[in-house]
């Protein structure tokens, strides 16, 4: 697998989601307090040490060979990664400027990157969510 490769794959590695969802709930309230060094820690070193920890795993194997690798090799193009960074930025900076509206639209822009294939594709609507379970 290549440099590439584990890195598209570690980004849909349900640790490494569910590490992202978590420091995200831990760093935008520190961010809106106005605490920047804890909050852009915690919002960033959680997903960061997944992806290193699944990097050299063999656990990509799996979410590569699932019905989420093929999605995520169709639709989470470097044009769409370029879109969520646009994204978060958006969030980090409304959490910062205490804007609820342009945190909600910074979310549902992430989000629909993330749907992107569904809202594309109908065939990509019927990856079951189990999968994910079994990388």
């Amino acid at each position: 697998m290549t440099r590439d490769e584990k890195w598209l794959y570690v980004q849909i590695h349900p640790l490494r989601l569910a590490a992202g969802v978590a420091g995200a709930g831990w760093g935008l309230p520190l961010l809106w307090s106005h605490r920047p060094l804890p909050g852009l820690a915690l919002t960033f070193a959680p997903p960061a040490l997944a992806a290193v920890g699944l990097s050299s795993s063999a656990q990509l194997h799996g979410v590569r060979a699932s019905g989420w690798g093929r999605y995520a090799r169709r639709y989470l193009t470097p044009p769409a990664q370029a879109a969520r960074a646009a994204a978060w930025v958006a969030i980090l900076g409304a959490a910062w400027s205490h804007r609820p509206v342009l945190l909600g639209a910074g979310l549902l822009a992430l989000g629909g990157v993330w749907a992107r294939g569904w809202a594309v594709d109908r065939t990509w609507r019927r990856i079951p969510v189990a999968s994910l379970a079994r990388s």
